[in-house]
């Protein structure tokens, strides 16, 4: 069975990198979002590292500082104690030979000024961003509607392409708003240090109680069905619910057409009556 992609942002989202910047780089802790960290990394990063329904942790920040971002990586590795398998790949065609060699907790990261991206200050993250490291990572997936359908991303900024295409494909809960009580007036300003996450977390809890319970932890997306209301509401006994209405005359007519039953139906549910079912 295919995992889940688990994909983080990291500046106001995994952490308060504008008070960090402030402070300095060895008050790291103090400043990650510890909510983010119980509720999704550390399950994810258990998950993953029992070959459980977890198939990558990844990082797709747009922060340029390469140092920064392996600080920090290699910080949460130390903390969660959870290995990704990025040290591996990273010097293959498609890793990242640019960034520090750490042990990290992430099997993939991809930062602003990565060769795939398109080298502005502020690139788009999108669902090609996922498929390269997945590409890169050899885990497969059958085409995009898939990979939305395993991928969750974890943001603490609400317009990012990515949050479009997973609504497009059905799955607008795999995206996962970051917001602390400064997100006001539709401006997020995402987690800060020393405030509440006020995120909503709920589906990311249903996620990992259906792994807990052994159910697929990425149901297909529901097919959205138009419900045209009847004309007038009709109690049928049970043994005729459920059938078209050409069924239902046959059961209780033998199947002769009653003219006079045929015409008060039609009064219900107009002239087209052999595939309705009632």
């Amino acid at each position: 069975m295919a995992g889940l992609i688990f994909v983080f942002d990291l500046d106001q989202t995994l952490i308060d990198s504008d008070g960090i910047f402030e402070e300095g780089q060895n008050s790291i802790y103090n400043h990650l979002n510890m909510t983010l960290l119980r509720k999704a990394l550390a399950p994810a990063a258990e998950f993953r590292d029992k070959g459980i329904a977890i198939d990558a942790i990844c990082l797709l920040t747009n922060n340029s500082s390469r140092e920064f971002v392996a600080n920090v990586s290699s910080f949460l590795y130390e903390l969660l104690q959870s290995k990704g398998r990025f040290s591996i790949i990273q010097g293959s065609p498609s890793g990242n030979s640019e960034f520090p060699e750490i042990d990290t907790i992430f099997d993939y990261i991809m930062v602003r000024q990565h060769a795939s991206r398109n080298g502005s200050e502020n690139p788009p993250k999108t669902l090609t961003d996922v498929a390269y490291m997945m590409n890169a990572l050899n885990i497969p997936f059958r085409d995009v509607a898939d990979l939305a359908r395993r991928t969750y991303f974890f943001d603490d900024n609400p317009s990012h392409k990515i949050r479009q295409q997973l609504t497009t494909f059905g799955y607008p809960t795999h995206y996962t708003l970051i917001e602390g009580p400064d997100s006001v007036r539709g401006v997020n300003k995402g987690f800060i240090k020393g405030k509440p996450d006020l995120t909503d977390y709920k589906y990311i809890d249903q996620v990992f109680r259906r792994i807990q319970r052994g159910e697929d932890p990425v149901p297909v997306a529901p097919i959205h069905v138009t419900v045209v209301p009847m004309k007038r509401s009709i109690d049928l006994p049970p043994h005729l619910r459920g059938r078209t209405v050409a069924e239902s005359m046959k059961s209780v007519y033998g199947g002769r057409r009653n003219k006079t039953y045929m015409k008060h139906l039609r009064k219900i549910y107009g002239r087209r009556l052999t595939r309705r079912r009632v």
